[in-house]
């Protein structure tokens, strides 16, 4: 039932610490009556051996470091991103075809995001899959990059947006390079 339970969670994006286990089991110890409580090898929480021999009764199951994904990123399917493809060149007609032709008119822009706070609480996830955890909330407490190249792969000046950050000059920006700020959505 409880190995059921962690990996439910983790395959939704959503695993289970171990403080977060270990609260559960004190609740279901709690919720038993007081003469099945007896009969337990320990009888209000859970011992650290516990957590180790819980692991091992279930290879499943194991403690990982969870990669956080935003909302957004964890939503991209191939089937979006051909669907994206198919709009796009429905939309554009013969002239913008011609114009993609040559190199110096074709860019990429890619952005990445530098984390401030970038190490990832262990989690219990399935043993042989990454772990991810979806964050809902607070998806931009981090620094954005934003990278352009053209077709003949000359690079425009990067563009930093930080959260918050009037436009302003910033020793630390390349030249030619651009600050921007995050605007609240709405």
């Amino acid at each position: 039932m409880i190995e059921k339970w962690v990996l439910k969670c983790s395959d939704e994006g959503h695993p289970i610490k171990r403080s977060q286990l270990t609260f559960t089991i004190e609740y279901v110890i709690e919720s038993l009556p007081a003469r099945t409580r007896m009969t337990l090898a320990f009888k209000d929480k859970p011992t650290k051996s516990w957590y180790g021999k819980f692991l091992k009764r279930h290879p499943a199951i194991a403690m990982k470091k969870a990669e956080y994904l935003s909302i957004s990123r964890a939503l991209v399917t191939e089937s979006r991103i051909r669907s994206w493809f198919s709009r796009t060149a429905a939309y554009l007609d013969d002239e913008a075809f011609e114009a993609m032709k040559d190199p110096l008119r074709v860019f990429n822009a890619d952005e990445t995001a530098v984390w401030l706070n970038p190490s990832g609480d262990k989690v219990l996830a399935r043993r042989t899959q990454m772990a991810y955890a979806i964050n809902g909330n607070d998806e931009k407490v981090n620094i954005t990059m934003l990278f352009t190249i053209d077709a003949s792969g000359s690079f425009v000046c990067p563009t930093v947006v930080y959260k918050g950050v009037r436009n302003s000059r910033d020793s630390h920006i390349p030249r030619g390079g651009t600050l921007s700020r995050q605007r609240r959505a709405g």
